[in-house]
């Protein structure tokens, strides 16, 4: 006799397909509570990212002549730091 290997199915064995499960579960969910809590990480790391890059121009800005970044680098950051908070 041949057993058919076990299927991952809903307690109430509805037969619809059960989402992923990990982080793919995540990225792929439509389930509005999990969309809103990645929304809400997604703008904090954001927010904390883009502040950092903020000091760091207001350093380099502190006064004349500053060599805190050099000019190259303070181009991508001015520009990374733009682009990203101006993204609508």
């Amino acid at each position: 006799m041949t057993v058919a290997p076990p299927t991952r199915a809903r307690p109430d064995d509805s037969g619809r397909p059960v989402p992923p499960g990990g982080w793919l579960g995540w990225i792929s969910t439509t389930d509005h509570k999990r969309a809103g809590l990645l929304t809400t990480a997604t703008s904090l790391v954001l927010l904390l990212l883009m502040g950092v890059l903020a000091l760091l121009m207001r350093g380099q800005l502190a006064r004349p002549e500053e060599t805190f970044l050099g000019p190259h680098l303070y181009d991508q950051v001015f520009t990374v730091h733009g682009s990203s908070s101006r993204s609508s």
